[in-house]
């Protein structure tokens, strides 16, 4: 059996097998023999169209947070998102991840500290930690003192003090 060489594929030419010459082990070594080249990527339109659709996923996730403030739930999860949004949360990390330049948990604290600075403004001392805490998500105060502290350099009442 003559092997025909005029079928020039990368495989092909870096399979050291098939450059022996031998036929039936370059078959069973299709699944064995290693490429340098890696695989071709994608088509330039197929991944500009995905871009487009993560940008749009993301414009969602920004408009649930902005409009319907679901930030507030103490419950949210990357996975609930996702189901809100009629996706998986593969799709719903890399759109934050990507787009965002941030991580989920990294989006909702940003969220919710601008929100607490918010209530600080409007209320003052009114409202305590714990009361701040809550009104924006977080499950316990240690928490949203860390988180705070942080984003902004310091404390809750550090911060109302350097406002008024």
């Amino acid at each position: 059996m003559e092997f025909d060489n005029s079928y020039k594929s990368p495989f092909r030419r870096k399979c050291s097998v098939y450059r022996q010459g031998k036929p039936f082990k370059f078959l069973y070594s299709i699944f064995q023999c290693k490429t340098e080249k890696s695989p071709p990527n994608l088509s330039r339109d197929y991944s500009i169209r995905n871009r487009k659709r993560i940008e749009l996923l993301y414009l969602d996730v920004i408009n649930l947070f902005e409009s319907r403030r679901i930030y507030r739930d103490k419950e949210l999860s990357i996975d609930s998102l996702a189901i809100m949004l009629n996706t998986n949360n593969t799709y719903v990390s890399n759109a934050i991840n990507k787009v965002g330049n941030t991580s989920f948990a990294k989006l909702i604290n940003d969220y919710r500290i601008a929100e607490v600075k918010q209530l600080i403004e409007k209320y003052g001392r009114s409202l305590t930690g714990k009361d701040l805490a809550e009104k924006v998500g977080y499950r316990d105060k240690t928490t949203f003192y860390k988180n705070f502290k942080d984003r902004m350099g310091s404390t809750p009442k550090e911060y109302f003090n350097s406002t008024s």
